[in-house]
């Protein structure tokens, strides 16, 4: 019995309450190497559904990449019980590194609803805050008095007589703000200012040397303005985001190809969330647009979504987590094999493409088809490869017109 293999079972979008109970009792009897053998007659028994219903569902299982299977013989030839690999996390996806898509449960729901944070106005007029504020706006413009019902000073004996002090604020902001909505100053322009005029992560993204400050630098000559890096830890992420961020990950999902966020769903998922996130870190969000685009078409998910023969979308939140993921070369100038900013090949990435004895570049493993065109026939829409014709007809159709064209002219005539 596995745990962990019957947890992330559970948590799977399988879309067939029958053929996820099927993956459970597999992950239920997943041994060390995430495998196990039961007997189709077994499953069904505990499926209660025939033999034929837990064959096609099995199938199912394997199309979707969920499972592989092995067939097993004894000594003496005859064929027992199939042996089934189930994938996940622990293999890397079964060697794909495209994770599959998950259910979403009522406290992530929770978390995606209120990852932004509200807008918030004036402090209601008549409360405390409120008269402190008034009463710093009327001591900074001049005006100053005595009044025995001022709620944001205090009465004190002098010499001259009695006088009113102001609130140790000096600014037009209530105490009861906090800090980083009040304007600081930074530390480079004041020398003796403290420490803590800046946020954590603001410290952490300053050392010298990280992958920001060269993320940063290429990002810039790209032409784009580099985003604002955040160093938080992924727990953090999860729990909010700033409106700055917040706005960037919506600029990065209005680029999914049409075919891809037809499929996605409404809510954002934190897998795809942080995912955009990390590659932030490193790109603008223009420059993920160009990284989308190129990658939907040269890793085929368009002729996948368009092709009728394909297989298309099978895990609209995978492909696009492996459309944004930051690649996994280690010179963060590289983009898919190609250096950033120049457009040279990556000799890191060609070194460990050789080494391995693969193809001489990462970006030639997802060799781009011949591209895809719809037929103009709305109740057609059939794809097809090569250039468009000037009419934009398949051939089915337009042997059709041509017949329906003959037939009118024969009624004429």
């Amino acid at each position: 019995m596995s745990i962990e293999a019957l947890n992330y079972a559970n948590t799977l979008k399988i879309g067939n309450t029958t053929r996820k109970y099927i993956l459970t009792r597999l992950a239920d009897r997943a041994d060390e190497r995430y495998s196990c053998f039961p007997g189709v007659p077994l499953l069904a028994a505990e499926a209660e559904i025939s033999e034929r219903q837990v064959q096609k569902h099995l199938a199912a299982l394997r199309e979707a990449g969920l499972v592989s299977d092995k067939e097993r013989n004894r000594a003496d030839g005859s064929q027992t019980t199939s042996r089934y690999f189930l994938h996940g996390p622990w293999d890397n996806y079964g060697g794909t590194g495209v994770p599959f898509e998950t259910i979403i449960t009522p406290r992530q729901a929770r978390e995606a609803l209120w990852e932004t944070p509200p807008m918030e106005g004036d402090f209601r007029p008549g409360t405390v805050a409120a008269r402190a504020i008034e009463h710093n706006s009327s001591v900074s413009a001049g005006q100053q008095g005595v009044s025995s019902s001022s709620p944001g000073g205090t009465f004190s004996s002098s010499p001259g007589g009695t006088s009113l002090s102001s609130p140790p604020q000096a600014s037009s902001s209530s105490p009861l703000e906090s800090p980083s909505s009040t304007p600081t100053t930074e530390p480079s322009d004041q020398p003796d200012a403290a420490p803590s005029a800046r946020s954590a992560a603001d410290a952490g993204g300053s050392t010298s040397g990280s992958r920001g400050s060269r993320a940063s630098g290429f990002a810039a000559r790209d032409g784009a303005a580099a985003p604002k890096r955040s160093t938080g830890s992924r727990s953090m992420r999860r729990q909010r985001m700033s409106r700055e961020q917040a706005a960037q990950v919506r600029a990065v999902e209005a680029c999914w190809p049409a075919e891809l966020a037809a499929k996605l769903p409404s809510y954002r998922p934190p897998i795809l969330r942080d995912t955009i996130l990390d590659a932030l870190d490193a790109r603008t969000p223009e420059q993920l647009a160009r990284r989308i685009s190129y990658r939907w078409h040269a890793y085929n998910y368009a002729h996948d979504a368009l092709s009728a023969e394909g297989r298309g979308i099978q895990s609209a939140v995978g492909v696009a987590v492996a459309l944004v993921q930051p690649g996994k070369c280690a010179d963060p100038m590289c983009e898919d094999g190609t250096i950033f900013d120049t457009g040279e090949i990556c000799r890191a990435c060609e070194q460990r493409a050789a080494d391995r004895g693969g193809p001489s570049l990462p970006r030639q493993a997802g060799k781009a088809r011949e591209p895809l065109w719809e037929c103009a026939i709305p109740s057609c829409r059939k794809p097809s490869p090569g250039t468009p014709p000037e009419d934009g007809l398949c051939p089915a159709c337009r042997l059709e017109l041509e017949a329906a064209t003959e037939r009118l002219q024969a009624a004429r005539a």
